[in-house]
């Protein structure tokens, strides 16, 4: 199959799926082509409008959410069974989750249902903002929608924990997480087979069938652990380079600058699209110097990859960990604040590093002692975002809460009783509520009457469906933004 066969299997499964709607078919793979692509460039007009304001990607996040999270009515029963069994098992009593009569019956469920849609959100959340954000220019977006569409069918490991299952239509669990590096190399694999190029037999058998979620399941599935040792380490830099230079040395057989910063970086797992294929880092080494923070391996050689800074010119560009999400490892913090001493713009990084060397306090002694009003205000974001490297939240800000009592810590925060903190929508409307943990969404409801919203919301308030806001008192302060919608 030659590439453009390929495109037009995209614009046939995009057909399929109602995304793109036409109202006469095609004559022809040119004129499918040519649809597709323009398709393609309305998608990445409104991807670029939408990461210029805040307010304008929510809007259109919530058009995938809308899409793509499961509905209440798409839970399978076996799975409310699971559950009452669970908790009958655990002594919490019997419950009726599949038709749910009571209030205490409806809350459980409810809440459940609330934690499945917002995991399988946050999941979403790591593909759209990847996707969405320039770290991914590198990629076209027929790539994008390859990926993305492809994402979507990948379900959980099988028995052996050698490849992804496909994804039900009634799954409950999130989204299969996104490595960038592995994206990459799933582009790249793609394009060598359909130029006919050699690739090994265990790549050529996963990519023959031209689906994203096989061949991406597969080298995630086989993707292996790195055995570090320790955080000392050294820095090296890749200068930039230009076409020019790169050509010379090439032919003097001299490895180029984004050659050796490619190879140093294979077969260590960092998540970073630079590893991703040659063509990358090479437009990276074209944009500006590249410096990666390298400690030892067993052998005691400086060669397992552990940050990287990426430069545009003079300004860094980027600053990449190696955890989740591409964030910078516990107790690695020290290491970067040295070295961004170096540069001129270091202080919109520095934020960033005290935010995660912070963290990293918290996240080392959680568990041995109490945390301080100032701590917890902290690490629940009440008076700003944590700010960290990766394009998702970092991870053990999540880790340290659940299990914590939410309600006792947001008290101790804000001088209050456990009643005056709420988690649900319900709780939310009683009135004398000080403080709103997460977003508030009140899509559902048409009007809004004599209620007195809590003084703080934590997120997001959305209101989609109102006729009328008629006395309403709404909150002071809120975390993120306001969304507002009436209906006439």
């Amino acid at each position: 199959m030659n590439f453009k066969a390929f495109l037009g299997t995209i614009y046939d499964d995009l057909v399929n799926k109602k995304i793109i709607i036409e109202k006469e078919q095609p004559k022809d793979l040119d004129e499918k082509i040519d649809r597709l692509n323009a398709y393609l460039e309305k998608l990445e007009r409104v991807s670029k409008k939408a990461s210029e304001k805040e307010e304008y990607i929510y809007s259109l996040k919530k058009l995938y959410y809308d899409k793509y999270l499961i509905k209440e009515e798409k839970i399978p029963a076996s799975y409310w069974h699971h559950l009452e069994q669970k908790y009958l098992d655990n002594g919490y009593g019997k419950y009726n989750l599949v038709e749910p009569k009571t209030y205490e019956d409806k809350s459980l469920r409810e809440g459940h249902i609330t934690q499945i849609r917002n995991e399988q959100m946050d999941s979403l959340d790591g593909w759209l903002n990847y996707l969405m954000s320039p770290d991914s220019d590198y990629l076209p977006m027929w790539a994008k929608v390859w990926a993305f569409s492809g994402m979507q069918k990948i379900g959980n490991l099988n028995d052996d924990k050698t490849e992804y299952l496909r994804r039900s239509k009634t799954a409950v669990n999130p989204f299969v997480s996104i490595d960038s590096e592995l994206l990459g190399k799933s582009v790249e694999y793609l394009k060598a087979y359909l130029n006919g190029e050699e690739l090994p037999a265990d790549i050529k058998e996963h990519i023959k069938n031209k689906n994203f979620n096989q061949i991406y399941g597969y080298l995630l599935a086989n993707k292996k652990e790195l055995k570090i040792q320790g955080n000392e380490g050294i820095w090296i830099k890749y200068l930039r380079e230009s076409e020019e230079e790169i050509k010379r040395k090439e032919e003097k057989n001299e490895k180029p600058n984004y050659l050796r910063l490619y190879n140093s970086l294979q077969g260590y797992n960092t998540g970073w699209c630079t590893a991703s294929s040659k063509e990358t880092a090479k437009s990276q080494v074209l944009d500006g110097d590249f410096y990666v923070y390298y400690t030892k391996n067993e052998n005691s050689e400086y060669v397992i990859p552990r940050i990287a800074i990426r430069m545009e010119g003079r300004n860094i560009g980027e600053i990449k960990g190696i955890a989740k999400d591409q964030n910078l490892e516990t107790n690695m913090e020290k290491a970067l604040s040295i070295k961004l001493e170096e540069f001129p713009d270091k202080d919109k990084y520095l934020k960033k590093v005290r935010d995660m060397e912070r963290l990293t306090k918290i996240y080392n002694e959680y568990q041995t002692r109490e945390l301080t009003k100032e701590e917890l205000r902290f690490l629940y974001e009440i008076d700003g975002k944590i700010l960290g490297f990766g394009y998702n939240e970092d991870p053990r800000i999540k880790e340290i809460i659940t299990g914590r009592n939410i309600k006792q810590d947001l008290s101790k925060a804000f001088n209050c009783t456990e009643d005056q903190i709420s988690l649900t929508k319900e709780q939310a409307l009683l009135g004398n509520v000080v403080y709103h943990y997460g977003n508030l969404d009140l899509g559902s409801l048409t009007s809004l009457k004599n209620v007195t919203f809590p003084e703080t919301i934590g997120y997001d308030l959305i209101l989609r469906s109102l006729t009328s806001l008629e006395g309403v008192i709404l909150p002071k302060i809120i975390g993120s933004f306001i969304f507002i919608e009436f209906n006439a």
